[in-house]
This record gives C-alpha cells, structure tokens and sequence, in this order.
C-alpha cells in the first residue's frame, strides 16, 4: 500500500518563506540618530520606572547602545523580577 501524498506533509512547510510573505522592516536601525533616540527613551523609561533601584546598578546613558554584559544582564532580568520576584535565575 502507496503512503497517500495528500495527508503527508512537510513538518517544515508552514516555515516557507515567499517573495510576498516578506516586508520590509520599518525600524531604520542603520540610521544613528534613530537608535540613540530609542536608546534614550528606553533609559529615560528604565530610570522612570525604578529599575535601577531594583537592580542596584547604574545605568549609564550609553548603556542602552553600548551595554556591558553586567549591564545587558541586569535590565534582561529587571522585567521577570518585576512580574514574578522569585522567577529563579541561574
């Protein structure tokens, strides 16, 4: 008995990437102006919002652009403590 090609399916066809299911990305990431103007609101919101407090660490201006892995470190995690104080980290 023949496998029926109807019901078989490529477990990886639903990740086929077409012309049209592209789009461009409006994020212009390139340009500087717009990531320091990103970077700024994300450290203007951190600071807002406590994070260094939380965190015991101070974020420097640039750390949003150019962060140290302390620092990279530090703001990945402050959001999981913030929903869920005893989320283990290891």
């Amino acid at each position: 008995m023949e496998p029926n090609n109807q019901s078989q399916q490529n477990p990886a066809s639903f990740m086929t990437v077409t012309k049209s299911s592209l789009e461009k990305d409006s994020w212009p990431m390139r340009i500087p102006q717009f990531k320091q103007r990103i970077a700024a609101e994300l450290h203007k919101y951190l600071v807002g919002n406590n994070c260094e407090m939380d965190i015991k660490y101070r974020l420097q201006p640039n750390a949003m652009v150019s962060p140290t892995q302390k620092g990279f470190y530090q703001v990945f995690q402050w959001p999981y403590k913030v929903m869920d104080p005893d989320y283990p980290f290891g």
